[in-house]
């Protein structure tokens, strides 16, 4: 995010492309080369209106293509013992050999209807709306929308593929409540395209629309405050303010009340992501439970592993810590002092019956309606009545340890 962020702002605001084209490279040759997906829209559309030349284009992209391409080769195949390109390596396996779907996968539509919505939150409507009311969001809000598209054909899907699109859906809400605020629209004679010039060294570079509507409004300032202006228009006369002062102010209420409620469900949701790493928490509580230098040999389930269980967690040298898959028998488990499973698992293998159950850990199973909460009463209502709770994990230990 952090790399395609600058890379994003040089072409769609400042309309550098030679920073867009350097930065594009070295985010995605080096990190992630699905970001060629998100730069690769926007170069199409400058080459084919003529605003970048494809001689231009090549001279700067080959030198940023090769140097990236041969670092990261360089150092990654230290590191691998062996010749390597990574993101060329997880391009093709999710791609080409489509062995990402192993993992899931999830109808075309799913970011649109899913994923999206529950990131953008309060936002998501004024981020459309920003493709009315301020036309220079528009290339801002198709690049997103592209780059969404192109990922939905990857039938893997999760939402931090697509994180590099939120800033851009964010950027057209915030203009859409800029033009709301300003009781204006982009009058027609801001709509210019991004103009021309000579840089110093002889190319050509592309004005943003922001600068050309400066000079715009500084020259219609200036005419505007002569005595001699024949035709000094007033802001409705151009059409560039709203149409009915209610809905102006309904705007505003509105743009107003998603920021509040975007603060308070990002508290809830956090609130949410606290309980959902029940793997991490059971290997943390078993670490009290249990000395440092106790003879532990402890198995964790694919569910912990999944849920925090991560290598930064097994913080003793002393004890094994075992994510073998594949587990099904109860006579798998007897080089094991320890295990951390599921509770049907445990019950269904019968851990349960011949280990002790020395600590559970819970996690977010949904939201507690309306009723619920009547049924409980509402004395002492907080955050985390709201939340309904299942047992995910259970901590078990063999009797004779």
């Amino acid at each position: 995010m952090a790399l395609a962020l600058p890379g994003l702002r040089a072409l769609l605001l400042d309309g550098d492309w030679r920073s867009c084209v350097r930065w594009a490279g070295l985010a995605g040759l080096l990190f992630r080369s699905e970001l060629g997906l998100l730069f690769g829209p926007p170069a199409v559309y400058l080459l084919a209106t003529g605003r970048l030349r494809p001689t231009d284009a090549v001279r700067t992209a080959a030198p940023v293509a090769v140097g990236c391409a041969a670092l990261t080769v360089a150092v990654d195949s230290v590191f691998w013992g062996r010749l390597v390109w990574p993101e060329l390596s997880v391009l093709l396996f999710n791609t080409w050999q489509n062995k990402s779907s192993l993992w899931g996968t999830q109808p075309f539509l799913w970011y649109f209807y899913s994923a999206l919505p529950r990131c953008l939150l309060f936002s998501a409507p004024l981020a459309l709306a920003g493709a009315k009311l301020a036309p220079r969001a528009r290339p801002l809000l198709a690049s997103a929308v592209v780059f969404v598209l192109a990922y939905s054909c990857l039938p893997h899907k999760e939402l931090r593929f697509v994180l590099y699109s939120v800033p851009l859906f964010n950027a057209s809400a915030a203009c859409a409540c800029d033009a709301i605020f300003s009781n204006r629209r982009d009058s027609p004679r801001e709509r210019s395209p991004p103009e021309k010039s000579v840089d110093k060294a002889g190319g050509e570079s592309i004005v943003t629309s922001t600068e050309s509507r400066r000079r715009i409004t500084g020259n219609r300032a200036s005419a505007e405050s002569s005595p001699d202006c024949p035709d000094r228009e007033s802001p409705k006369a151009r059409g560039e303010s709203w149409e009915s002062p209610l809905l102006m102010t309904v705007g505003r209420v509105f743009c107003l009340g998603h920021l509040l409620g975007n603060a308070g469900a990002a508290g809830l949701l956090a609130l949410v992501a606290a309980w959902n790493y029940p793997g991490g928490e059971a290997v943390s509580l078993l670490h009290t439970y249990l000395h440092s230098s106790a003879s532990v040999h402890v198995h964790l389930c694919n569910l912990a592993a999944q849920t925090g269980a991560s290598r930064f967690l097994q913080l003793h040298d002393a004890w094994i810590y075992n994510k073998t898959e594949g587990l099904n028998l109860l006579t798998d488990y007897r080089p094991f002092s320890h295990v951390i499973a599921e509770p049907e698992f445990a019950d269904a293998v019968g851990l349960t019956r011949t280990c002790r159950t020395i600590g559970a850990v819970s996690a977010f199973d949904g939201f507690n309606g309306f009723k619920d909460l009547l049924a409980e009463g509402f004395s002492g209502l907080c955050w985390h009545r709201l939340l309904r709770l299942r047992t995910a994990l259970l901590m078990l230990e063999k009797p004779h340890v």
